[in-house]
């Protein structure tokens, strides 16, 4: 990976829709081309799942 495409804006973490806690990051998933991250929730407690989409990916260039 070069660097030059980076996804600085990961979502707030969601409150859990059963019991309202906030819900914990467990993963980033990096995709290819300008499609933003993938962000993986999870809550123990209830034992759910939340899956969404980053911020739109920026555009950085490399200084030499």
């Amino acid at each position: 990976m070069d660097g030059k495409y980076t996804n600085k804006s990961a979502p707030q973490p969601p409150r859990c829709h059963s019991c309202a806690r906030p819900m914990q990051l467990l993963r980033r998933t990096s995709r290819f081309g300008e499609l933003p991250d993938l962000y993986s929730f999870y809550c123990v407690a209830c034992d759910e799942w939340h899956v969404e989409e980053g911020g739109p990916i920026k555009f950085t260039e490399l200084h030499a």
